[in-house]
């Protein structure tokens, strides 16, 4: 009997679509020995993993920090204009087909706001999910955010509170741990990257660090989708004070973070 596995199966999928639609489709493993190589010979040795055992060849490592700086590397090779990312894991029939929509419109409405649409824009769009229902005490309860985004927003929150002062609204950021946004190319190669999940919430930080105090705008755009967001409920609590601690740990040693509320995340 003749098994085809879960990615190849998608890989032909994609590919006839391309081929359908006269587009241009890469599919591509993360864990593909030829980006190892090519990270290699750029000399970006810390993005790669060791070999499990001898003779085992070179990968990148399996975060999605990682996969984010390979798919933005694809994205300017293929001469696109924008780059997005979509988690993987997620299980809502139609989701990336409105996900794409909501990329789209977003960027173009950043585009049109611009100072000079004659220039070059820097713009990002981050989807804020309508709900993550989940199964609590036999009911189905419709939450507003995940166990990480509650608590790692909170905190970039107050940081945004302590650089504009008092009249910042209390709940400005309500897309830190979201790994579904995308951006302008240009935008993608000034940023920098941090492993892990911790990509997620860095990348507003490194805009703010970078372009804070300069004229030039970098339009950051909060989405809210109208489906749901059911994923992997297979995360257990180790996973998730993982995240919030890659999460406040941007936030933490951020140059932007005040002496105070430096102390007040040690202090947890």
């Amino acid at each position: 009997m003749f098994f085809v596995s879960e990615l190849e199966a998608e890989r032909k999928l994609l590919l006839d679509l391309g081929r359908m639609a006269d587009r241009h489709v890469i599919v591509e493993h993360q864990s593909s020995p030829s980006f190892a190589r090519a990270f290699q010979q750029a000399g970006m040795t810390n993005l790669l993993q060791p070999p499990n055992e001898e003779g085992d060849p070179q990968r990148i490592n399996s975060e999605k920090g990682e996969a984010m700086v390979l798919g933005v590397i694809i994205a300017k090779h293929m001469t696109r204009k924008f780059v997005g990312f979509i988690d993987a894991d997620n299980r809502v029939s139609g989701s990336v087909l409105e996900y794409c929509k909501v990329y789209a419109a977003g960027l173009y409405y950043a585009s049109r706001q611009a100072d000079d649409t004659r220039k070059k824009q820097h713009a990002m769009v981050r989807i804020k999910w309508r709900s993550k229902p989940k199964v609590r005490d036999g009911e189905l309860v419709f939450d507003e955010s995940g166990r990480s985004s509650r608590v790692v927003n909170d905190w970039m929150n107050r940081l945004l509170r302590a650089l504009g002062g008092d009249t910042t609204p209390d709940t400005v950021i309500a897309t830190n741990n979201t790994g579904e946004h995308a951006m302008s190319i240009n935008l993608a190669l000034k940023l920098r990257f941090a492993t892990g999940c911790a990509v997620e919430p860095f990348q507003p930080i490194d805009i703010w660090e970078q372009y804070g105090a300069l004229k030039a705008r970098v339009r950051i755009l909060q989405i809210e989708t109208c489906s749901l967001y059911i994923h992997n409920a297979g995360h257990d609590a180790d996973h998730i004070e993982c995240m919030q601690t890659q999460g406040l740990s941007m936030t933490c040693h951020s140059n932007l973070t005040t002496s105070g509320l430096e102390d007040e995340l040690f202090g947890i």
